[in-house]
């Protein structure tokens, strides 16, 4: 019983910050659906990758997926580094740190690896499409 005695207030002063600290915030759940996932592509400047030809031209296009699913179809004008590679192989396709550069894998989370990866590279210029499907829309099925 000492014990508990001991303990009470330490108890009780978890319990309060646990209650505060859940309700601190302020956010509803409805308002919790605004965030953005991880996972999902960015949703970015429509100027950081032109949809207008030329810009598409100068845009490197890069599938991050496995080498199967590469060989199951990819976008013509893409080139393919796994995402697991994309840090030793991208300086023999971007020489510049400024290329433009869009990546798309499955759904978008390799990507997201992928632009993480070469952003801490330096790389000033890079943009998660997202899925190959939002890749085909974006750039052609070709």
């Amino acid at each position: 019983m000492k014990l508990w005695i001991n303990f009470q207030p330490v108890v009780w002063f978890l319990a309060f910050a646990i209650c505060i600290g859940c309700n601190s915030t302020g956010e509803t759940p409805a308002d919790s659906s605004n965030n953005a996932s991880a996972v999902e592509p960015e949703e970015s400047a429509p100027s950081d990758v032109s949809t207008n030809s030329s810009a598409e031209a100068e845009t490197l296009i890069i599938d991050v997926r496995s080498t199967e699913e590469w060989d199951s179809g990819h976008l013509s004008q893409a080139i393919h580094i796994p995402h697991t590679e994309i840090g030793t192989q991208i300086e023999a396709h971007a020489a510049s740190k400024d290329a433009k550069i869009a990546l798309y894998c499955r759904s978008g989370g390799r990507a997201g690896v992928a632009k993480t990866t070469l952003e801490e590279l330096g790389y000033t210029n890079v943009e998660n499409v997202g899925g190959y499907q939002d890749a085909q829309a974006r750039f052609g099925s070709e």
